[in-house]
């Protein structure tokens, strides 16, 4: 019994965090929010590294969140959307989860 508990386990916590950004998404859409959609968040740094910009689409984002709670370093919210806070440490496993796990492939690294 417990090997099967461990082995739906993550299953369970994907589902939980899926769930959370649903609500997020809902709640998102029936506020109201002027942002300047034409341009991409972004901020600079003078890091070397094989990666120098980091870039959230606020035209792709939807606000789920998902990105600041795995990665709160590089991303935080503003008006209910996800900013970039730090060019720092773009090579981080944080950051690459961050990306891999944003369903609307708003972030940008380059």
């Amino acid at each position: 019994m417990t090997k099967i508990f461990f082995k739906i386990l993550p299953l369970i916590i994907l589902l939980i965090s899926l769930a959370g950004c649903a609500k997020n998404n809902s709640a998102d859409k029936k506020s109201s929010v002027s942002l300047d959609l034409d341009n991409d968040q972004e901020v600079n740094s003078n890091q070397t590294s094989s990666y120098t910009k980091l870039v959230v689409n606020e035209n792709k984002c939807s606000g789920c969140g998902k990105c600041v709670r795995i990665d709160a370093e590089h991303f935080a919210f503003s008006e209910y959307k996800a900013i970039v806070v730090s060019q720092d440490n773009l090579n981080s496993q944080k950051l690459d989860m961050a990306i891999s796990m944003c369903h609307d492939k708003a972030i940008n690294l380059s």
